[in-house]
């Protein structure tokens, strides 16, 4: 567990983003980069959801 995420469920979100770690090599960086990408991606769903 890194930052309270299962290093597998880690492992797949990143293959989503066609990032391929295996599981035993997930870091802190790994799972921040998640958030960020998850945040980036409210913002533009609550965006384009204003401007409709």
């Amino acid at each position: 567990m890194i930052l309270g995420y299962p290093r597998k469920l880690v492992s797949k979100e990143l293959q989503k983003l066609n990032i391929f770690v295996p599981p035993r090599y997930v870091t802190e960086k790994d799972v921040l980069l998640i958030h960020k990408i998850r945040e980036e991606r409210l913002r533009d769903n609550l965006a384009r959801s204003r401007s409709v």
